[in-house]
């Protein structure tokens, strides 16, 4: 045999070895599969993917606008509360007001308009606590239950001065009963004052209370402080040594 001659055992075993060998192409094609999963690998624990991000802001804008209403929810309720304290605080003023006129009240000198009288819509006389700014010392007063057919309420309304036109509301409630209560020295309860002939009585009834009319009790109960003795005039000065 020559220096070329080949074998034949010897070409059969390094056919079936490159036989065995893998391709370039498939070493490529598994060298690129191995680093995008490993690419994925590594997108998927540093962050969120696009649609994810996504989905999260969606779900947190909803949740923003959701705690928003809320918030506004909370916040006219306040408001609401804030208002109806205000106007509870008020009623309570308005009330202390009524209660101090009644309690300043003094007799008055008979026969004369700042003797104190009263039916169950009206009482006048004169006070030394009437609420307002240009009222200093006694002040001739009136005051007498309205009733406001524009809204349905009954009104306690105050006249002061010796012509008593011009008048403020107090106090007022829902419908139109309501009257002034008189109670006498025997503890009764009368409906004017000073109460029927032949009653004997002092000058200022023990107390006066305000009743509504609606079953709830009284709307107001004050007792005058004043003493039942009336204040004294020029010529009762006039008369002293």
């Amino acid at each position: 045999m020559g220096p070329y001659a080949i074998n034949s055992r010897t070409c059969s075993q390094a056919l079936n070895s490159w036989l065995q060998q893998p391709s370039r192409d498939v070493l490529m094609s598994h060298s690129l599969g191995g680093a995008c999963g490993r690419a994925q690998a590594r997108a998927s624990v540093l962050g969120f993917t696009l649609l994810e991000t996504l989905v999260t802001l969606v779900l947190v804008s909803i949740v923003a606008a959701l705690m928003s209403q809320g918030l506004f929810q909370v916040a006219r309720i306040e408001v609401l509360l804030q208002g109806q304290q205000l106007v509870g605080q008020m009623e309570t003023l308005r009330r202390i007001w009524v209660q101090q006129c009644l309690e300043g009240l003094m007799p008055g000198l008979q026969e004369t308009p700042d003797r104190f009288r009263g039916d169950q819509r009206q009482l006048s006389g004169i006070s030394s606590l009437v609420p307002l700014a240009d009222s200093v010392g006694p002040t001739r007063l009136r005051m007498f239950i309205h009733f406001n057919d524009q809204n349905g309420r009954s009104e306690v309304r105050l006249a002061v001065g010796a012509d008593g036109v011009e008048s403020v509301v107090l106090i007022d409630w829902a419908g139109q009963r309501g009257a002034w209560r008189y109670m006498d020295a025997a503890g009764e309860w009368q409906p004017q004052w000073p109460p029927a002939m032949g009653v004997q009585t002092q000058a200022l009834p023990r107390l006066i209370a305000l009743d509504p009319g609606a079953g709830g009790g009284w709307l107001v109960v004050a007792r005058p402080s004043a003493s039942a003795q009336p204040l004294g005039g020029r010529i009762d000065l006039e008369k002293l040594p």
